[in-house]
């Protein structure tokens, strides 16, 4: 059986894999008092089911985002997934704060539509708050890094099964091939098929 690479060499592999294609890996922590304090409104708020209704949400949530935003409080706004919604909350944004606006550009994409020009319209709206961050939120597949670099994405959270495809970036179409071909035989040889 084949050694498990350890977590530590699994980590040297995506620090070698971004810097490939042009990335450093970046991870700010930051510890401090009251302007670190960020509210995520979809998990921890006592609003939640308010503010995944977001024509509910908006209208009582609304308030307190502004209310949060204008006293220096960081919010992560998330489910965002309309440029409406995108638009109701950067008019509550104060435009020093900094802000997360999450919009979930994958489960748009599961419905069928292009989530590019909407991630791209969306980050052109956060104008007026220029200390809000555009997530690119629930990728699906590897593409969908390049796709969030082509709207302006501040940010994408990948998980780690996509994170593992990057080593196929810039590969050989042919050589992909075979190496398809194989696995194919090698699951019939496995499942017991004789070839």
């Amino acid at each position: 059986m084949a050694r498990q690479p350890t977590r530590e060499e699994l980590i040297q592999q995506d620090i070698q894999d971004l810097h490939r294609l042009g990335y450093a890996q970046q991870l700010f922590r930051e510890m401090g008092g009251f302007s670190n304090f960020a509210i995520s409104f979809s998990i921890i708020s006592i609003l939640t089911g308010a503010v995944l209704l977001y024509g509910y949400g908006l209208k009582f949530a609304g308030p307190i985002i502004k209310s949060l935003s204008q006293k220096g409080v960081q919010l992560n706004i998330t489910a965002v997934m309309t440029l409406d919604q995108v638009q109701d909350i950067v008019d509550k944004l104060a435009a020093k704060t900094p802000a997360i606006v999450s919009v979930f550009a994958g489960r748009i994409a599961d419905t069928g539509r292009d989530p590019v020009p909407l991630m791209a319209a969306a980050k052109a709206m956060l104008a007026p708050a220029p200390a809000a961050q555009l997530i690119w939120a629930s990728p699906r597949e590897l593409l969908n890094i390049f796709h969030a670099e082509a709207a302006g994405c501040d940010v994408i959270t990948v998980t780690n099964d996509v994170l593992a495809k990057l080593k196929s970036v810039g590969k050989d179409l042919g050589e992909f091939s075979l190496e398809t071909v194989k696995m194919f035989r090698d699951d019939a040889v496995k499942a017991g098929f004789k070839l």
